[in-house]
């Protein structure tokens, strides 16, 4: 009897360690990650800074009407959403407040700076389909791209794989919420054309929480020789949208959906159309050197009437900034990269 036991006994182990050495179904190959927003292009374990990478399939999977749960997902990165199209981004924790869109984070769009000398970044003049991946830079490491101990978000709206394409999308939601977009893609011998269009229209749940947003976007990369690269980008937004305000307790327990007295009769709200413009030349000066020269302009006409309950009275800000800069940078490759 002793004997029969050790037998079933030895037969359990070995079969047990038999499962042991089975090979893992979860196993996978990881596709290595190339970050270029740190001293050129880099595989990310060879880069000595903090930085967090997001493509277009991880941002749709989450929300593909905004940037809000896509960048959330992200380490040490918190955005908040005020109203319908008003968002503020804070890197560990750098969350300086602003009256409005995001300060002491620098934000590129396709190498061009979408922050305003001001250290403000309306990033809510972007839609969903102007982002296709974002690189962020994580506290000190982004102090290369000037000032600001927060961080940079790199945003990209080119294709990793471009191919000649036509795409368009829609969907309507509730409270009036209507989407639609196109896009044109082209891919030519000496480089690609993207031609893009986004239209977002809601009522919101609230009073005063309209939105209304109209983007489109026009940018191309060519080669112009073997050791040069132009880019060329356009970037046109307009954007509406409403402020309904805070809501006390006994104002909630009312009526949740009403605005904050005098924001429906001052029509607190946001409008903010852009033009953004820019060209970069990449120039391989040597083997281990390149020279990278960015021209571009900004035009912008912001209309902000609100509402303070304090002074009793309404207030209406306007503003038109126009700019035109040339940023010219050096590079340092590694030779094993080129």
């Amino acid at each position: 009897m002793n004997k029969l036991m050790m037998i079933i006994l030895l037969g359990l182990v070995s079969q047990t360690a038999f499962a042991f050495q089975q090979t893992d179904s979860l196993k996978i190959e990881l596709d290595e990650v190339v970050v270029v927003g740190y001293e050129g292009n880099r595989s990310i374990m060879e880069t000595p800074a903090s930085i967090s990478t997001i493509k277009a399939d991880q941002l749709y999977l989450f929300d593909n009407a905004s940037l809000l749960s896509g960048v959330n997902s992200l380490p040490g990165i918190r955005m908040e959403k005020r109203a319908p199209g008003s968002y503020r981004v804070s890197i560990r924790g750098s969350s300086l407040r602003s009256p409005f869109g995001v300060r002491n984070v620098k934000v590129y769009w396709n190498g061009i700076p979408f922050t305003e000398p001001t250290g403000s970044t309306a990033l809510n003049l972007l839609d969903m389909k102007n982002v296709n991946s974002i690189e962020v830079l994580k506290g000190p490491a982004g102090s290369m791209y000037g000032a600001g101990n927060g961080g940079v978000l790199l945003l990209n709206s080119f294709a990793s794989t471009p191919h000649t394409q036509i795409t368009s999308a829609g969907s309507v939601g509730s409270y009036g919420d209507v989407r639609y977009s196109g896009a044109y893609l082209r891919k030519m011998k000496n480089g690609t054309l993207q031609y893009r269009y986004a239209k977002q229209k809601l009522d919101g749940y609230r009073d005063q929480s309209f939105l209304d947003r109209e983007t489109v976007e026009a940018n191309g990369r060519f080669i112009v020789s073997s050791k040069s690269l132009v880019q060329i980008n356009m970037l046109y937004s307009n954007l509406y949208y409403g402020i309904p305000g805070g809501l006390d307790a006994v104002q909630f327990a009312d009526n949740p959906r009403q605005a904050r007295s005098g924001s429906v009769d001052k029509n607190s709200s946001v409008s903010h159309e852009s033009l953004n413009l820019g060209a970069t030349l990449d120039n391989e000066i040597m083997s281990n050197l390149r020279m990278v020269s960015s021209i571009y302009t900004s035009l912008s006409t912001f209309d902000n009437p609100f509402y303070l309950i304090i002074r009793k009275r309404a207030e209406r800000v306007e503003a038109f900034v126009q700019g035109c800069f040339i940023v010219h940078e050096l590079r340092m490759l590694q030779p094993s990269l080129l």
